[in-house]
């Protein structure tokens, strides 16, 4: 399936719950991510450019799959209120993240979370496990652990693997994620 973002202009807000609204009367199960409240960001050189030449207009960046793409700019064009700046496609998508554990219970959270992610690709960068015997005893504020479990890397693909995969590595507290990267078709 395609995904694209769109440029919407209009206040952040109102284009929010207008998207809401068209997804809600179209396609319910809809993806529909507000790229500002989900930490993705795909600004170059000439995304820069554009937002200062247009300082004074407040821009969303919003994602959706081609069906409710379709949708959504008619809504936007038969209500006039707000403008669509620009439609693109999303090639692929990205994001990096790293993770620390003390204890093996946790580990294989991680693990299992990592291991899970089929549709995506996943790449470990770094990963380091670690006994530690003689450290062993009351450690919650201990300098040093008896187990150790770290590690980094980074999630590729598709828009809709990837995006899946950053959700659910968001939800784990003891994984930390970078912004979402996008990369946009030309």
């Amino acid at each position: 399936m395609k995904y694209f973002e769109l440029a919407i202009e209009g206040p952040v807000h109102e284009v929010k719950g207008f998207c809401r609204g068209v997804r809600a009367a179209c396609h319910r199960d809809a993806v529909l991510v507000f790229s500002a409240d989900e930490g993705i960001e795909r600004y170059g050189l000439a995304d820069l450019i554009k937002m200062l030449i247009h300082a004074d207009s407040v821009i969303s960046h919003v994602i959706c799959a081609e069906d409710l793409k379709d949708k959504l700019v008619s809504a936007i064009e038969f209500d006039k209120e707000y403008r669509v700046r620009e439609v693109v496609e999303i090639e692929s998508a990205s994001f990096e993240f790293s993770f620390e554990a003390y204890a093996r219970r946790y580990a294989n959270r991680i693990r299992m979370i990592i291991s899970k992610q089929k549709d995506a690709t996943v790449e470990l960068l770094e990963l380091t496990e670690e006994e530690k015997p003689e450290a062993k005893g009351i450690e919650a504020y201990a300098p040093e652990h008896d187990y150790e479990f770290k590690g980094s890397g980074k999630v590729y693909g598709r828009f809709e693997d990837v995006y899946k995969a950053f959700c659910e590595f968001k939800a784990e507290p003891l994984i930390s994620v970078s912004k979402m990267e996008l990369k946009l078709k030309d």
